[in-house]
């Protein structure tokens, strides 16, 4: 975990503190590990429709890095502490991974985009970057997940043995698309694009740096497409100004501790009890992390969350990521005693589930090596 970068939840979603050289730098060290893996670039919209969608909302918290694709995100990251240091935005994104594939002789695949989109892509990027090698471009019928020829695509993929897949399908159809496929093939990195392969190829402008600069690209592309996009932005205006209300109210409002519950002796000798101390840094979130994994020596591992009021976004990534790697390693984990406003939270933001609030039962009759 030490190389992994911070962890921030913001409304229920992980989002990965990373800048643009620092996404470039991870990019290309999953690829030489050949380990499949994904990249989300995630904005306000990405995050409404997790709300909605269990499913992406799942894929967002199993991939390997999310981005903040949008200022929103990192306006409330603000708010939330400790702030994100840079938007990472995926049209930014994709010139520069393909630089990283020429300078590091990696073989780029576009999939995706509307006929002749990907190949006129290829060709901007290729003469920005000479020596760029270009897997393979494929533009699929046009059809919703279910009747896609899957088939057909794992082999051209299969055939073009790309390094860095870059996946232009729309949100959330190219994430649940890579879900559906990541562990079957042998592709070390992928990427959702969305529009980004019609911003090269000329065929959708983006907005001016100055606009870019001032957070007010959304504006610029709504009033570009009013009839596609004016009612998706006005959703993720309203969505994002009900958000940021709760989440005041919630923050601000009385915390009610509940009597804390004390791990029986049983228990305590199946399970490894760690109590959550404040966790201000990434430097200290580490370090409580390999604590936890060191002490617990393949036991199940209990939170203690007794006298904290409330979690930062550090917080709950840090204990996000900590559950997951314990799950990977077969150590099942919950978090004990969430006053009031920490319960609330995590059930307002759909991650009540995920952590497993206080549910130590079936623990009792299923034995665990120590």
């Amino acid at each position: 975990m030490s190389t992994s970068p911070a962890t921030t939840v913001i409304l229920g979603i992980p989002f990965h503190a990373v800048t643009f050289p620092e996404t470039v730098a991870w990019a290309r060290q999953r690829i030489l590990s050949r380990q499949p893996g994904y990249i989300a670039t995630a904005n306000m919209d990405f995050v409404m429709q997790a709300w909605r969608d269990p499913e992406l909302h799942r894929i967002l918290l199993e991939a390997e890095l999310v981005v903040a694709d949008g200022n929103p995100l990192v306006w409330l990251s603000r708010f939330l502490g400790p702030k994100l240091p840079a938007r990472v935005t995926g049209s930014d994104l994709v010139p520069m991974l393909a630089e990283m594939c020429r300078d590091n002789q990696f073989a780029l695949f576009h999939l995706g985009g509307a006929p002749g989109v990907p190949e006129k892509a290829a060709e901007v990027l290729t003469r920005r970057y000479p020596g760029l090698r270009i897997a393979g471009c494929y533009s699929p019928p046009k059809a919703n997940l279910a009747q896609m020829n899957h088939r057909e695509i794992l082999a051209r993929l299969e055939a073009a043995q790309p390094d860095l897949l870059y996946v232009a399908f729309g949100a959330p159809k190219q994430e649940k698309w890579v879900q559906l496929h990541i562990r079957q093939w042998q592709v070390p990195l992928t990427i959702g694009i969305g529009g980004s392969l019609d911003f090269l190829a000329g065929t959708q402008r983006r907005a001016p740096r100055l606009v870019q600069r001032l957070g007010l690209e959304w504006l610029w592309r709504m009033c570009s497409d009013p009839p596609r996009l004016m009612r998706r932005y006005l959703q993720n205006i309203a969505f994002f100004a009900k958000a940021l209300t709760q989440l005041l109210v919630l923050r601000y409002r009385p915390d009610h501790a509940r009597p804390p519950v004390a791990a029986d002796a049983p228990l305590r000798q199946q399970a490894h009890v760690a109590p959550v101390p404040h966790l201000p840094d990434h430097a200290r979130a580490e370090a409580f992390c390999e604590a936890v994994v060191m002490q617990a020596t393949g036991r199940p591992v209990i939170l203690d969350l007794s006298g904290r009021p409330w979690l930062s976004s550090l917080e709950q990534g840090t204990l996000l990521r900590l559950t997951m790697r314990l799950r990977r390693q077969q150590q099942p984990c919950i978090l004990l005693n969430a006053g009031s406003r920490v319960r609330k939270l995590l059930i307002w933001t759909h991650l009540a589930d995920f952590f497993q609030l206080d549910d130590t039962s079936r623990w009792r009759s299923e034995p665990h090596s120590h």
